[in-house]
C-alpha cells in the first residue's frame, strides 16, 4: 500500500480563479506631464481604478480611458480623487469628513462579482503645518482614526483603497480589520513598500492599501514599482468569498 501511494501521482494545486482586477494608485499631482502611467494602464489592465492626488491637468490627460469615470476635484490642486471602471457607476457619494483634508468617494459599481460598493480614500498626511514629519506622524494618527471611523458609520464598504497615509499597524487600518475588512498586502507583497520619498537616503513607507471585505476574496496581489509618482501602484484581484451579502 505504502508502495503503491508512493507511486501515485502528485495533484499540483489548481491556482485561484481571479474575477476581478483593480488598482489603486497615488499619481502625485505634480507628475502630470511625465510619461509612463498610460503604459502601466495598458500592461495590468484593471478593471476598476482608484486615483488619489488628481487634479485638472491628469484629468485632461487621462479622461476617456475607461467607459465610467468619475472625477472630483480637492480643495488643493492635487487634492482630487478619480473612480475609473469599466462597468457602470451609480449610488456616488462624495464624502467630506469634518477635518480630512481630501474628499473621499463611494459608489456602486456592477461587476462580474456582482453590485460592489467601493471606497476611494485619501487620509491627511503625516505632516505637521510646518511641513514636519517627526510632530506630523504623531498628530495626524487620530485625524486618519476619526475619518475611517465616520466612513464605516455610514456603512463599511465591499472594497476600500487609496494612500491611507498609514501602515497597517496604526489604528486607522485596524479599525477596518475590525469591521471584517482584510488588507490585500500582507499575503502576496509582505515587506513590500508603496512609497519612497526623495534624496540620497530615500525614505520607503507601506503607506497605500486595498481592504477587501468579507464578500470577496484576494486571490493576487502585486506592488509593481513603476511610474512618475512618488507611489507605486498596486494591483489586486478579487474573487467572491463564501461568506455571500
Amino acid at each position: 500500500m505504502w508502495m503503491l501511494l508512493a507511486c501515485a501521482p502528485r495533484r499540483t494545486p489548481e491556482p485561484q480563479r481571479t474575477e476581478l482586477t483593480v488598482l489603486t494608485w497615488n499619481l502625485y499631482f505634480r507628475a502630470h506631464d511625465q510619461p509612463g502611467v498610460e503604459a502601466v494602464l495598458a500592461d495590468v489592465d484593471p478593471e476598476v481604478v482608484f486615483l488619489q492626488e488628481t487634479n485638472v491637468a491628469w484629468q485632461a490627460r487621462l479622461e476617456g480611458l475607461f467607459p465610467y469615470e468619475w472625477w472630483v476635484p480637492g480643495p488643493q490642486a492635487g487634492g482630487g480623487v478619480a473612480l475609473l471602471s469599466k462597468y457602470p457607476m451609480e449610488g456616488m457619494v462624495v464624502h467630506q469628513v469634518q477635518g480630512a483634508r481630501f474628499p473621499a468617494q463611494r459608489a456602486e459599481i456592477q461587476t462580474p462579482l456582482g453590485p460592489t460598493e467601493v471606497l476611494n480614500l485619501h487620509l491627511i498626511p503625516p505632516f505637521s503645518p510646518r511641513g514636519s514629519l517627526i510632530t506630523g506622524f504623531f498628530r495626524t494618527k487620530q485625524p486618519r482614526y476619526r475619518e475611517v471611523q465616520a466612513l464605516l458609520e455610514l456603512g463599511v464598504p465591499d472594497l476600500a483603497c487609496g494612500d491611507f497615509n498609514a501602515s497597517e499597524r496604526e489604528a486607522s487600518v485596524s479599525l477596518m480589520e475590525k469591521a471584517g475588512m482584510v488588507s490585500a498586502l500582507p499575503e502576496y507583497a509582505p515587506g513590500q513598500h508603496t512609497w519612497h520619498g526623495p534624496g540620497e537616503r530615500e525614505f520607503h513607507w507601506r503607506i497605500d492599501h486595498c481592504m477587501v471585505g468579507p464578500a470577496f476574496v484576494t486571490t493576487s496581489a502585486q506592488i509593481l514599482e513603476q511610474g512618475p509618482s512618488d507611489h507605486y501602484p498596486l494591483w489586486v484581484g478579487l474573487r467572491e468569498g463564501g461568506l455571500g451579502r
